[in-house]
């Protein structure tokens, strides 16, 4: 691989580097391939608001606007989700695990081509609230308890799905009403919908997932959160785990601790960008595994005359310059993860950060 406007030599660095570019794009939810789950839209705290669902409307953006009459993009477009699954398959292949927010019907479908509700209802809680209630009222009616159901569960044959559209669940289901009798029909019929809402775009995932992945019996025998793990790492980049994959070549002791501290200080996005930074790979494999090469960090004597931090992603190494303070070594660090696009043309061109320094 050879990067536009940089002075690299792909010897495994740069290509890494671009396969995580291009799962980050992949996951932006203004590409069109995976949007924002209900959770999210609709604003409900302490739920994973931050997992994307697949997106099966055709967004419009100025991308899509400028070849809509493109028959090749349109062709391409179409078969999203195909590629999209062959990159996750990728990041298992490849051993280049990324850090993909996916809800689990998705990892549920991959492993055994279907999805259960208690996923579904991890990403709407609005859905699951209504449902629960549905059912929690069935329970009440089967044990012949009086109940006002008037009252309780006003409510036609129509959800809205995952974006907010109203669906009918029957035939003129907007003017069907629920009564004790359909109760249970309106439950298994809303419940068959959403875990069936996405059949199309997970069936193209699985497709372009399976023609990368050659161990398909392997995958048959995986829970659903051990492909994620192998597909995704270790979510929380933790300092434990990265002490085990990380080598610190340091003369003094003092020094060592110092980057730990700082490192523990960084926040999981600081740390998976520090990893990148230093070996192009976007986070942490799944505990137990690691990478091809230990991360390997040289902490420079005084005599270097270094300022800025200068990785060697080809051999996830990164050197950094002498320093004294915590906050010294953490100015550092974040000024190479946060600025280092600055520095293209040339080998060293510290001129174009001064201002940071």
């Amino acid at each position: 691989v050879k990067l536009s406007g940089e002075n690299a030599i792909d010897a495994g660095g740069p290509a890494r580097e671009i396969f995580s570019s291009l799962i980050t794009e992949m996951m932006n939810d203004r590409i069109g391939i995976f949007t924002f789950n209900p959770n999210r839209n609709h604003c409900i705290k302490d739920t994973n608001q931050e997992d994307l669902i697949p997106n099966k409307y055709l967004i419009r953006c100025s991308l899509i606007d400028k070849y809509m009459n493109d028959s090749l993009f349109m062709h391409l477009y179409s078969h999203r989700f195909i590629y999209a699954g062959a990159l996750i398959a990728i990041c298992i292949v490849s051993k280049l695990p990324q850090p993909m927010k996916l809800p689990s019907f998705v990892w549920e479908y991959l492993s055994y081509e279907k999805v259960s509700i208690e996923s579904i209802y991890e990403v709407d809680h609005y859905f699951e609230e209504l449902i629960k209630n549905a059912e929690n009222i069935q329970n009440e009616i089967n044990l012949n308890n009086p109940i006002d159901f008037e009252s309780l569960f006003l409510h036609y044959f129509v959800i809205k799905d995952s974006f907010d559209k109203v669906v009918e669940l029957v035939s003129s289901g907007s003017q069907k009403r629920v009564t004790k009798d359909n109760l249970n029909e309106f439950i298994e019929l809303a419940k068959n919908y959403r875990m069936h809402e996405f059949d199309n775009e997970l069936y193209e995932l699985k497709k372009g997932f399976d023609m990368i992945m050659c161990n398909k019996d392997i995958i048959n025998i995986l829970h659903p959160h051990e492909l994620k793990l192998l597909a995704c790492g270790e979510s929380n980049c933790s300092v434990e785990q990265m002490k085990k994959l990380t080598i610190v070549n340091a003369k003094q002791e003092e020094m060592k601790e110092m980057f730990w501290k700082v490192i523990e200080s960084f926040t999981v996005e600081e740390r998976m960008l520090f990893i990148k930074f230093s070996s192009g790979n976007l986070g942490l494999p799944a505990p137990g595994l690691r990478w091809e090469k230990d991360l390997i960090v040289n902490i420079l004597n005084k005599e270097s005359g270094r300022r800025l931090a200068l990785a060697h992603t080809c051999f996830s190494s990164v050197d950094i310059p002498f320093f004294e303070s915590e906050e010294e070594l953490s100015k550092i660090l974040k000024m190479s993860i946060n600025f280092s696009g600055l520095i293209t043309d040339s080998y060293e061109n510290p001129e174009e950060v001064s201002d940071f320094l």
